[in-house]
């Protein structure tokens, strides 16, 4: 990610919170994960709530706007954005906001999805790029923060439920958390493929990755035995499946693929023989932990394979 910063364009203060709802949820936690309140009062906060304009379906991504803002007051606290976030970090407790919250619109006019890796904070530009760490238990991500809040006292950072589970505190409601600026988002655009190769699980031997012995090298596509190779050392907690992304013969577009489904799950290059010619074929056999299927199918849907089986 280019560290370069961008001017933000300042919008009209009085944004729709969708960040402001999210305040209801937090902490509300008990043996089987969090309690979700579902009433919001717009007197109490000061705010409207966001209308939901997505009631079923696929959520695009991006389409929002850049801003950053003017002071604002919710709940009778002033909060200043921040216009140069360059070297910004904190620490505080992260929440989080899921399903009563879907199809709604964000604070930059992009339409909030539980299943994204997304966020909301009081003061950065929106969209922007934040590394959340959870300091209990070393877990990472980079997520978009495109949504203001939360509005509780102490409470840093809202996620969504996907980052949320991802970080390891989905059932506790919160977890105590380092946040990094990093820089600005791109409006368009799908960036879940970004984002969760940016996960890090917090430990060094689950590192995600290819393996030592490298990617299958042969030059004119004649795979032999060695060319076998697992290229993605995944740490528990992926979904385990089996799934075959074609059959190559040119060895240089296999390891092209493969290198590309490598960031999402762990990617294997087997020999085969087709109608009496050596080839490779590409499986998947372990998703990294919060990649889902739909992360998979998506990113072969883009780069055209329709010849996808699931064993």
């Amino acid at each position: 990610m280019n560290n370069t910063f961008v001017k933000f364009v300042r919008r009209p203060a009085a944004f729709i919170l969708l960040g402001v709802l999210a305040t209801v949820l937090a902490g509300c936690a008990n043996s089987t994960g969090p309690s979700i309140a579902t009433k919001f009062s717009p007197s109490e906060f000061g705010v409207a709530a966001s209308p939901r304009v997505v009631n079923s379906g696929r959520i695009k991504k991006g389409g929002g706007y850049y801003t950053t803002g003017k002071p604002y007051r919710v709940a009778g606290k002033w909060y200043t954005p921040i216009q140069d976030p360059r070297g910004y970090t904190a620490t505080g407790r992260a929440s989080w906001y899921g399903p009563n919250f879907q199809g709604r619109l964000t604070a930059n006019g992009e339409i909030f999805d539980r299943g994204a890796l997304t966020g909301a904070h009081p003061t950065l530009p929106l969209p922007s790029y934040v590394r959340v760490t959870n300091l209990e238990n070393g877990r990472a991500v980079t997520i978009r923060i495109n949504d203001r809040g939360p509005f509780i006292s102490g409470r840093l950072i809202d996620l969504s439920e996907r980052a949320a589970g991802i970080l390891g505190y989905r059932t506790a409601g919160t977890a105590r958390v380092k946040i990094k600026y990093i820089g600005p988002a791109p409006l368009e655009g799908d960036d879940t493929r970004r984002l969760v190769a940016s996960i890090d699980t917090g430990s060094a031997q689950h590192a995600f990755g290819y393996g030592a012995a490298g990617l299958a090298d042969s030059p004119d596509g004649a795979a032999g035995a060695a060319s076998a190779l697992a290229l993605g050392l995944v740490p528990p907690g992926g979904l385990e499946i089996s799934m075959g992304l074609g059959v190559f013969e040119n060895s240089g577009a296999a390891n092209d693929i493969a290198r590309r489904f490598a960031v999402l799950a762990a990617v294997e290059l087997r020999p085969v023989t087709i109608n009496g010619r050596n080839a490779l074929e590409l499986r998947v056999d372990r998703l990294k932990p919060g990649v889902t299927r739909t992360d998979l199918l998506d990113l072969a849907a883009q780069l055209g394979m329709n010849d996808i089986i699931l064993y």
